[in-house]
């Protein structure tokens, strides 16, 4: 089940599409990309060990013991441990075979789609999924006001909406939802994996209302074996026989994602902002358009494919193709082994309309001329599912949301010329987050990152420099930090640059 769909926006979308009201649906899609679900999902990413058995530890140490299991199959799935605050979740689980057998790809293992919801949202959306299609909107409504008693005031003795005093009330209470989105992941620890028992960390974002009674689902697992070949082509060959040939190029575009961007960063964060203008102007100016070449990179595979090579000022330009949900990888070595960066990377992927996974890949290595690269070597690595275990598992636990929260009122600067209110801290288990003032409407928190530095009481200092998840509200903006050293109330100050924002007093 997918909570997404409860959300506040989308009622707006409903009430702009009876009112006609285009004022109200630019609002409720540019909210979309900031306000967020009440659901964290997830999907597996792999980090580099030391820092998940940092997380690990951390989880262990301050977490609250679960130890609840659900068996399906000849899987043991069990919740150990669960730290969690108001605005942050972090979990440690362990997955058994029960089989006798061990895993195939133990070191390759994920947990995919995790989410995490509240009783009541669950009950709210199977509520919701049983109105008929083409109910009145009126229905929506009324099994939203039974979890939100403002609501009921709109619903008119006829059985219509007042739809002026709901949109209004939609925009300023917050009445859905509230709180934030971002990647979550559950990753598989390798250092105390054995053949037949894993262990997982997971660590997610989410909104307020994901307190009190919530359930914790996921929705399977799944293992990648990775192999790796000698591509089929010599490209030093096929580079040297069409010397001289006019290559298919296209001009880089800057998307306007990026534009925007970067014009938000010039208004709030000039580091940041020349930081990104440099990047972007490092890029190449050219690139590789599709050709069609066809190279194959594993003999008799039509799978993965070089859809054109060439060089353009001087560096070697790569554009890789490939179908299915096999992941592939092409690196270069050179003579000792060691891999060579790309100065440039980027891909894509997309379903086709007969429903194929088209992949696109493209690398820009520092390499002048075929003559050059006959010192490298390229290998092609593919990543594919081979265990897959379908669930849910399920497991039910409380989150109190208990954080400490302290009163600050403090103006710090942000941006060139800018200037903002930090009205509070507030410290949980696993998070702190700073709340501000929303100064416009489409002031966006993302634009605004405050670096902080924590000192606590014993003299050890903790930098966080960055949000990692961010909230708006009609009046302010909650900016969340997270952390794997533990922080507690052991705080002495709290400090953005010069500016003190929190000091303790013996």
């Amino acid at each position: 089940m997918r909570l997404g769909k409860v959300r506040k926006e989308l009622v707006l979308l409903l009430v702009a599409s009876m009112l006609g009201c285009p004022v109200i649906q630019a609002q409720a899609v540019a909210e979309e990309k900031a306000v967020v679900t009440t659901s964290v999902q997830a999907t597996g990413q792999s980090i580099m060990l030391d820092g998940q058995e940092n997380q690990m530890h951390f989880i262990r140490t301050y977490g609250e013991p679960v130890y609840r299991s659900v068996v399906q199959d000849d899987l043991k799935m069990t919740l150990e441990r669960v730290l969690a605050d108001k605005h942050t979740m972090q979990l440690l689980i362990s997955v058994e075979k029960l089989d006798g057998f061990p895993f195939i790809a133990s070191e390759n293992l994920r947990l995919r789609s995790i989410e995490i919801n509240s009783k009541e949202d669950i009950e709210k959306q199977k509520r919701l999924e049983a109105i008929p299609k083409g109910a009145p909107y009126t229905e929506y409504i009324k099994v939203m006001a039974e979890f939100d008693e403002g609501l009921k005031a709109f619903i008119q003795e006829d059985n219509t909406l007042d739809m002026e005093g709901l949109s209004t009330y939609l925009n300023t209470a917050q009445s859905m939802m509230s709180g934030t989105s971002s990647a979550s992941y559950g990753m598989c620890y390798t250092k105390e994996n054995t053949d037949s028992k894993v262990y997982f960390t997971y660590k997610g974002r989410y909104g307020e209302s994901v307190l009190g009674d919530i359930i914790v689902s996921i929705e399977g697992i799944e293992g990648e074996e990775e192999k790796t070949y000698p591509i089929a082509v010599n490209l030093t060959d096929y580079l040297m026989a069409h010397k001289g040939e006019a290559l298919k190029l296209i001009p880089h575009v800057l998307e306007d994602h990026e534009k925007k961007h970067l014009e938000r960063l010039k208004d709030s964060n000039e580091e940041l902002y020349l930081e990104r203008k440099k990047e972007l102007e490092g890029q190449p100016q050219m690139l590789l358009d599709e050709a069609g070449l066809g190279l194959q990179l594993i003999e008799g595979d039509n799978r993965f494919t070089i859809d054109n090579i060439g060089f353009i000022q001087d560096k070697l330009h790569i554009l890789m193709a490939g179908e299915g949900k096999k992941t592939y990888d092409m690196r270069l070595y050179d003579k000792t082994g060691e891999m060579i960066e790309s100065s440039y990377q980027v891909g894509s992927s997309h379903t086709s309309e007969n429903e194929t996974i088209k992949n696109t890949a493209y690398w820009v290595y520092d390499i002048a001329s075929p003559e050059e690269l006959k010192a490298y070597q390229f290998q092609l690595t593919t990543r594919e599912v081979v265990e897959n275990w379908q669930g849910p598992w399920e497991f039910e636990v409380e989150n109190k949301g208990e954080v400490k929260t302290l009163t600050v009122n403090q103006i710090i600067p942000y941006g060139t010329e800018k200037e903002i209110n930090v009205r509070e801290i507030q410290i949980g288990k696993g998070s702190m987050a700073l709340v501000l003032d929303r100064q416009e409407e489409n002031q966006n928190a993302g634009d605004i990152t405050p670096k902080l530095k924590v000192i606590l009481k014993d003299g050890k200092e903790i930098l966080l420099n960055s949000s990692e998840a961010s909230s708006l509200e009609k009046d302010k903006m909650t900016l969340i930090y997270s952390f794997r050293d533990w922080i507690g109330t052991d705080i002495a100050s709290v400090e953005v640059g010069d500016i003190v924002l929190y000091k303790a007093y013996k």
